[in-house]
């Protein structure tokens, strides 16, 4: 759940494709629409499964399941967007996204 001037919505976790730092506004990208809100990318980030979404970048959070391939230091989504992984993060990403690879089979 989030908001965006005094609007609430609510959206199907398994949608998200990812959400993106913008300024003070973080912008969550589904399958289908664009949203914005004014919540950080921080209070996202409590309300997420660990397990289904993971830390790509200090501006990114992308979403396990829309992950078609790691391919060095880039992931790639489903909808063809590619991001670079950080460093810092990119361990991290892989071990859980095949602990999720793991959980689907």
């Amino acid at each position: 759940m989030f908001q965006f001037r005094k609007n609430h919505f609510r959206v199907n976790c398994a949608d998200i494709l990812y959400f993106e730092k913008k300024g003070r506004q973080a912008v969550i990208h589904t399958v289908s629409d664009v949203y914005k809100t004014n919540m950080t990318i921080e209070e996202l980030w409590k309300q997420l499964d660990k397990q289904m979404f993971s830390h790509i970048h200090v501006s990114y959070i992308i979403n396990l399941s829309h992950i078609r391939s790691i391919e060095g230091d880039e992931v790639v989504l489903d909808d063809g967007e590619r991001f670079l992984i950080a460093r810092s993060h990119k361990q991290s990403l892989k071990e859980k996204h095949l602990e999720y690879m793991r959980r689907m089979v």
